[in-house]
């Protein structure tokens, strides 16, 4: 990734080139509280991905319980262009793996 979709930042994994072997990591936001709310709140990013496609994958987590437990975030099929993969090799589940060729937008409830 030699660019940020929009504005000039981005988070990666390696600035300087792939993502290192056996790598784990991961982005934590704030919290945020919807309490108030009265439907679902959405959540929507662009994301580009090249990984090892049956070894490999990102996806999103959530918390309703303050980070005690976490649960993925929808499955493939669901939102837009939300996952692209069931990783059955290594027991990830639905990932985004493979090549994004580019930026797209992922789009879930």
């Amino acid at each position: 990734i030699n660019s940020a979709n929009s504005g000039v930042n981005c988070w990666v994994t390696n600035l300087d080139g792939s993502y290192f072997n056996a790598e784990r990591s991961y982005l934590n936001s704030p919290c945020f509280d919807f309490s108030d709310l009265t439907e679902d709140p959405v959540i929507e990013f662009a994301i580009q991905f090249l990984t090892e496609t049956n070894y490999d994958g990102a996806w999103l987590e959530m918390s309703i319980d303050g980070g005690s437990s976490w649960e993925k975030v929808g499955a493939v099929g669901e939102g837009l262009n939300w996952y692209n993969l069931n990783n059955i090799f290594t027991s990830l589940g639905d990932v985004w793996a493979g090549n994004s060729n580019g930026w797209v937008t992922a789009r879930h409830s």
